[in-house]
């Protein structure tokens, strides 16, 4: 099977796959998610065996792969989930080079030093979570840890901050 006739065969349920996710994330372009599907298409099909139906080998690469291209287009806004630090701050200092606001700058400064202060590897866990965006999976690989003790340690750091800013 060429890659044309995958396409031309999978289409209704790449368009279907990408308006189903489109509508979850309306800032989206449809046809981004419809692009990163048919570009997993052309990358999985020499895999193909046809032991199985088409659609159901790339169902889940479909899938991935517009998962993928929203990560890749729009990454993760700064996670807060009730941590009560305003870490926007620090976000908005970066993005504009420094903050306009003398209170965003204020807070941003307090906050960077306060997270200087902690151990080390609480200041890494923090950074890498609320700066970098890092899932708690790929800190604890870099730091040769368990993903629940990263989460501990994350926990740890917040806890410190709360108590230190009163």
């Amino acid at each position: 099977m060429t890659s044309e006739e995958a396409l031309t065969t999978l289409q209704p349920t790449i368009a279907a796959l990408a308006r189903r996710i489109g509508k979850r994330h309306p800032r989206v372009d449809v046809r981004d998610l419809e692009q990163d599907a048919a570009l997993a298409v052309v990358q999985a099909l020499p895999r193909y065996d046809g032991s199985t139906q088409l659609s159901t080998f790339m169902g889940l690469r479909l899938h991935g792969s517009m998962i993928d291209g929203l990560r890749r287009w729009h990454p993760r806004r700064r996670r807060t989930h009730g941590s009560g630090i305003e870490w926007e701050a620090l976000d908005a200092e970066r993005t504009v080079g420094s903050a306009r606001d003398p209170e965003t700058l204020l807070q941003a400064t307090e906050l960077r030093y306060a997270v200087d202060r902690l151990p080390a590897r609480e200041q890494f866990v923090l950074r890498a979570y609320y700066w970098d965006g890092k899932r708690l999976v790929e800190i604890a690989r870099e730091l040769g840890l368990g993903k629940s003790r990263v989460g501990q340690c994350k926990q740890q750091a917040l806890a410190r901050l709360r108590r230190r800013s009163g």
